[in-house]
């Protein structure tokens, strides 16, 4: 927020500070949208304003709400990415792997879908979601089926 408050105020504001900040996938959805309001999201760089990048960022805001893991992991991992057809658009749907701070075992997460040609901005896929599955346990379009499986289930239990 200190790079946002210069910028509002008009002052200089190094692009290795705004960077930095965009560098955070759990900052940066929002650092995003803020800057949009300024007018400077070009600013951040063309790395961080890619689709890849913000479902990096909704996978990591998924994951640190206080009923999953609590807060942003250790680490995460692109693992792999699935296009599909639905309809009259195409979607793509990631596969991810993550650590805790508390263990060093890799767990598997998926966000998506997303569709091919989203705009440039921040995502959310209605599909993000972890069962906290062992990553080793299996292929990552295994983990990607477990998690659709899982969330076609309890759809169908609510309807």
């Amino acid at each position: 927020f200190a790079v946002l408050s210069l910028l509002r105020r008009g002052e200089a504001v190094p692009d290795d500070a705004i960077a930095a900040v965009a560098a955070d996938p759990a900052t940066r959805g929002v650092f995003y949208g803020l800057m949009q309001e300024l007018g400077a999201a070009a600013r951040i760089p063309a790395a961080y304003r890619t689709r890849d990048a913000f479902a990096e960022s909704d996978m990591v805001s998924w994951l640190s709400h206080p009923g999953e893991l609590g807060q942003p992991p250790k680490a995460i991992e692109k693992m792999a990415v699935f296009e599909v057809d639905s309809g009259d658009q195409r979607l793509v749907l990631y596969v991810w792997r993550f650590q805790s701070e508390e263990s060093a075992v890799w767990k598997a997460s998926v966000s998506g879908p997303y569709p091919v040609n989203s705009p440039e901005g921040p995502l959310s896929g209605p599909s993000t979601f972890s069962r906290f599955d062992p990553w080793d346990k299996c292929t990552a379009e295994e983990h990607a089926s477990a998690v659709l499986k899982t969330l076609s289930e309890w759809a169908a239990a609510r309807r």
